[in-house]
């Protein structure tokens, strides 16, 4: 299963358990996703601690959706599978939060 478990207390003890459960060829676009999702949970807690600025859960999910979308139209087709997935075309327009 890639998805940490409740058990799970290191986030690269989980990472490296959970990429061996990706197929090879799509191990690249986890391992981006994964850093892209850390990062940008890093600039949300940045935002929350410095800033003062709370976006909802729903605002942050979309704010990942957004910026897999606009990786996939730079060029990285790694990630284009998860776009896909999360039912986003790399043609649609992306929303700027």
């Amino acid at each position: 299963m890639v998805a940490p478990s409740t058990h799970t207390t290191n986030l690269s003890d989980w990472w490296l358990a959970a990429r061996k459960d990706v197929p090879k060829i799509g191990r690249n676009g986890f391992d981006s996703m994964v850093v892209l999702v850390c990062w940008l949970f890093w600039k949300e807690r940045n935002n929350r601690t410095f800033d003062r600025r709370v976006r909802t859960i729903q605002d942050v999910v979309l704010k990942v959706a957004d910026e897999i979308v606009l990786w996939v139209q730079a060029g990285f087709r790694h990630l284009d599978m998860v776009a896909s997935a999360l039912g986003r075309s790399p043609g649609r327009n992306t929303v700027i939060l």
